[in-house]
């Protein structure tokens, strides 16, 4: 196998390797900021009871 095929199986490699980590990452900040919203919406929720009753 020549060096540049050699190369260029690394780089590929690289890449695909690297698109995963992006990605995964992508979905953790997505899950975070989901969880963010849940809480803010309970917080205002509760929030809203609380003026309602009082």
């Amino acid at each position: 196998m020549s060096e540049t095929r050699k190369l260029a199986a690394i780089l590929a490699a690289d890449v695909v390797g690297y698109s995963r980590l992006a990605g995964a990452d992508v979905k953790k900040r997505t899950r975070e900021k989901d969880r963010k919203a849940a809480r803010r919406r309970r917080g205002l929720r509760c929030a809203a009871k609380d003026f309602a009753n009082a």
